[in-house]
């Protein structure tokens, strides 16, 4: 990487944000399937269990939210 362009660096930078978010959304909707078909007890096992590189589920993850109170995915 350190004999790369400027613009290489960029390019590939990005393209490396980009692949994690599209898995962070990944994980998101497979987190939201998850979570309906819990009961309230394994849910609460759920959010208190570090998950993701040690970061509990309710974690600050992606875009600021936490990623099991992001509005798109808890109702």
């Amino acid at each position: 990487m350190h004999e790369m362009s400027f613009e290489d660096r960029q390019t590939y930078m990005k393209s490396m944000w980009d692949a994690r978010s599209e898995d962070a959304k990944a994980l998101e909707r497979a987190e939201a399937a998850l979570l309906k078909v819990l009961t309230q007890e394994q849910v609460e096992v759920f959010k208190s269990t570090p998950t993701f590189a040690g970061m509990p589920c309710g974690g600050n993850y992606g875009g600021g939210y936490m990623m099991n109170s992001a509005p798109h995915i808890s109702e």
